[in-house]
């Protein structure tokens, strides 16, 4: 019988003799093949240049009959050639016809041939042939030869070659199956029966007699097991008496105990180990962690493991091991064992369960990293006051370090907002233990004051006694200014909607005055004296109406006309007619910007803002000579320096263009600028108006912004900005020429408004212009009207405000009903937030109350052109 060893070296013989004689075959395959094609390549040719030289006389004259008779009896005489056989020949002329060919069905003669360039190529075992043929008296190509030969020898000679191999392999099969069996007589069936003996070693009674006629190199091999069996004997009687006490150790140990070998084998484990698995030292020992443990665990346990015999030291790490418990948190030791030599044959580990101390530092962690990363500031002191702690919160808002905190008390932060009675009260508190809540107000170490929302805590021991305080205080300051701030938003947002709500209404009255007179104006005669009175209730109405377009500004709501400006040549042709106003006493400074980016503003509104900025200035310079100086500029503004600004609440980080006036006057305290944009305030008589209140409205409207630098006799800096235009030239200003009505129109107009009297002179104005009108004083009532005289009505005049149905809403209907409707808006508020919620929907225009004769007119032009 072969034995797996014998087996082995006749595989590896065979596998070699294999190896080597496939190497020779292969080359000698290959050799013989090119040999072959070379030969035949040879053979070839030669009679090719035979059949050229014999032919080129045929060729030349083109005798195609005499030229296959050749070729023909050439083809027969190749036709039993053991090497090389004519399979194909072809005679083309130099212009590739075809003059003969070994097949004239499929190549006709004189018929065009494509054929390869001029050489040798080989195909599987055919070997075609291109050929030149000369004339036979000069170097002249008169035409081709085509010849394929098939080379049959080749195939032949390679088969019988292959042949030759696969006997060679077989006598190498032969031979490993022989040395195989020698290999199993001579040396495997000593080897197996040596590994049955070794199963007693240890036991001290190995007999090697049987192996005395065996090789010398087993005879060796066994007289070496029979001294090991004999050492083994006498070191297990010796270990026997040492592992009582070894194992009394282990067994009343604490910590985890174990032992494993270099392939993660364990050798030994302690009762601890067995109690916390619930597994015997039996079911353990000769197991790895695979065995035991889940996939994750192990890959950990093994790459610790792997660790501290690659480093060859111990290894003091924590590792996470789930028991009935749950996850249990260990801090393991784990050291190499060496032999005597040196060498590591084992891993030991002890491990010691933290789980409840770790717990505990994870807490105190926790609350330490709260401790540091939060915005508030904490301050623990002793019973005496004296600082122990702070956190970085404190010295990021204090400005003093924790070097020069510690050691120190609180009222190094004091300030004398406080009164020592507020102090009292806190200690009171606090050396009764209860907790003491309040606000300060502290400086920081650059002696800015900051607000500060806190409550000091008692420090208690096991005892109840106080031992000391902590103290958590946030900083409140920015949340204090922008409570002030919003404030003062609120109440000026409040009387702003109440500025919007009266100019709303009285713009109503004024549509029936301003409507009223210019009806008049037109009825009467040129040279009636009444038309003079007239003029001054024109004159008037229209006062009343700039006095309505600024509460309407105070409020936001202000009709801009809206144009992209250069604010430094603004200020410039403003500056003309400021300095005739300006007292001597004042000089003005201008510091504008050549290159200026365009804004979108209303002129006239921003001549006002002027204006009032120049006024103010001057008044507070007063008597006194002083300097005031004007300047125009582009600057960026980030969100904290737009944070600070009034006027626009949604003012985003970006490009600028900025207007400053400052002056040299008597300047404001804190309390005068809170006040400053207040309707009707006043540090100077009283009855001076909307003033700054209507300003602010102006540049809010313009989503500006605006900031007050001032101090009490030292002058005041106001600096407003405005963000860019996209525009990139100026606006033209427009010059409407205005004309007298004529009743030129046509057909029915409706007018839908909740006031009685603006749709009693709308009604006037428009039957002056020839129209036939109707009436509604809502959006529902508009909406019946213009359902039954749908077939008569050409025009709409719609109110935007009104009850039951506004004017978005009965827009909305009346172009369902009829979507080429003509609609005129008409509203006391501004035409861009009037007219946002129609953008796109084919609104005719849009009328701005009041309004004359004229301006109706005008609108009504533009809607139905002549």
């Amino acid at each position: 019988m072969i034995h797996k060893l014998s087996a082995q070296v006749g595989i590896l013989f065979f596998l070699n003799m294999g190896l080597v004689l496939g190497l020779f075959s292969w080359f000698e395959y290959h050799k013989e093949a090119e040999q072959l094609r070379l030969h035949a390549e040879t053979k070839a040719i030669d009679t090719a240049e035979l059949i050229a030289a014999s032919i080129n006389s045929q060729v030349l004259y083109q005798k195609s009959f005499s030229l296959w008779k050749q070729m023909n009896r050439i083809q027969q005489r190749f036709s039993h050639d053991t090497e090389v056989m004519l399979h194909e020949f072809a005679i083309l002329d130099r212009k590739n016809n075809v003059l003969t060919h070994s097949n004239p069905k499929t190549q006709p003669i004189m018929q065009h041939m494509s054929i390869p360039a001029q050489g040798m190529f080989w195909k599987k075992d055919q070997l075609t042939i291109v050929s030149p043929v000369l004339h036979p008296s000069r170097d002249e190509v008169i035409g081709n030869l085509l010849l394929v030969f098939h080379a049959h020898a080749i195939q032949r000679e390679l088969t019988t070659l292959k042949q030759n191999i696969t006997i060679a392999l077989c006598l190498a099969l032969v031979l490993s199956i022989i040395l195989a069996i020698g290999m199993a007589h001579r040396v495997s069936s000593p080897l197996k029966k040596l590994t049955k003996l070794s199963k007693h070693l240890g036991k001290g009674h190995m007999d090697i007699s049987s192996f005395l006629s065996t090789p010398k190199e087993i005879k060796q091999l066994a007289k070496a097991m029979q001294r090991a069996d004999h050492s083994i004997h006498q070191s297990a009687q010796a270990l026997i008496q040492s592992e009582s006490l070894l194992n009394d150790v282990l067994d009343h140990s604490p910590a985890v105990i174990f032992i494993k070998d270099i392939h993660g084998k364990y050798i030994l484990i302690n009762k601890r180990f067995s109690d916390l698995f619930h597994i015997s030292t039996q079911q353990v020992v000769g197991k790895s962690d695979t065995d035991l443990f889940d996939d994750a665990l192990v890959k950990q346990l093994h790459q610790h493991d792997v660790q501290v015999i690659e480093q060859n030291k111990a290894l003091m790490l924590e590792e996470c091991i789930p028991d009935d418990r749950g996850e249990r948190f260990y801090y393991s030791l784990k050291f190499p064992l060496r032999d005597e030599k040196g060498q590591i044959y084992a891993v030991c580990g002890i491990a010691t369960d933290i789980t409840e101390q770790k717990e505990i530092t994870a807490q105190l962690r926790k609350l330490a990293t709260i401790i540091t990363q939060t915005d508030e500031m904490v301050i623990v002191t002793d019973k005496q006051g004296i600082i122990e702690y702070v956190n970085p919160a404190f010295e990021r808002i204090s400005g003093y370090t924790a070097h020069e905190a510690l050691g120190n008390t609180p009222s190094m932060l004091k300030s004398d907002h406080q009164p020592s009675s507020y102090y009292q009260a806190m200690w009171r508190t606090l050396n009764r233990a209860q907790v003491w809540r309040g606000d300060l107000t502290n400086l920081n170490k650059d002696g800015q004051e900051y607000e500060v929302s806190l409550s000091i805590i008692p420090i208690l021991n096991e005892k109840g006694d106080t031992v000391g305080f902590s103290s958590t205080q946030r900083d409140v300051t920015q949340q204090r200014k922008v409570q002030q701030k919003l404030q003062h938003t609120d109440r000026v947002e409040s009387l702003g909607v109440l500025a919007g709500g009266i100019a709303h209404d009285f713009n109503n009255l004024l549509t029936a005055i301003l409507g009223n007179a210019s009806l008049a104006y037109y009825k009467l005669e040129e040279n009636s004296p009444i038309r003079s009175h007239l003029d001054a209730i024109e004159r008037a109405s229209q006062s009343a109406a700039d006095l309505c377009k600024q509460m309407l500004a105070y409020s936001g709501k202000g009709k801009f006309v809206v144009k992209a400006i250069n604010l430094s040549e603004l200020v410039e042709n403003m500056g003309k007619l400021i300095d005739v106003s300006i007292a001597k006493n004042i000089s003005l400074q201008y510091h504008l910007s050549k290159k200026l980016p365009l804004i979108d503003a209303d002129i006239a509104q921003m001549q006002q803002v002027i204006l009032n900025l120049m006024t103010n200035a001057s008044e507070a310079i007063h008597q006194t000579s002083g300097v005031i100086s004007m300047s125009t500029g582009e600057m960026h503004a980030d969100a904290s320096y737009l944070n600070g600004c009034i006027g626009d609440e949604h003012l985003k980080s970006g490009d600028y263009v900025y207007l400053e006036v400052s002056d040299t006057g008597c300047g404001m305290d804190a309390a005068t600028q809170k006040k400053m944009f207040d309707p009707f305030f006043t540090t100077k008589f009283t009855g001076r108006g909307l003033g700054m209140s209507a300003m602010l409205g102006i540049i809010k409207g313009h989503q500006g912004g605006l900031r007050i630098y001032s101090e009490v006799g030292q002058g005041t800096s106001i600096k407003i900005v405005f963000p860019l235009s996209h525009q990139h030239t100026q606006t033209p200003t427009a010059h409407i020429n205005h004309r007298d009505p004529q009743p030129t129109f046509s057909g029915t107009a409706l007018i839908i408004d909740d006031e009685k009297h603006v749709r009693d002179i709308a009604c006037v104005m428009l039957q002056e212009l020839g129209f036939i009108t109707r009436t509604a004083p809502d959006g529902i009532e508009g909406l019946e009207l213009f359902r039954t005289y749908q077939q008569d009505i050409s025009l709409v005049v719609l109110d935007m405000t009104m009850p039951r149905m506004d004017g978005s809403a009965c827009f909305s209907a009346l172009r369902q009903i009829q979507p080429d409707i003509s609609v005129i808006l008409s509203s006391g508020y501004n035409e861009q937030d009037a007219t946002n919620r129609f953008a796109g929907k084919g609104l005719a225009g849009f009328l701005q109350k009041p309004y004359s004769l004229k301006q109706l007119t005008e609108k009504v032009k533009s809607v139905f052109p002549t």
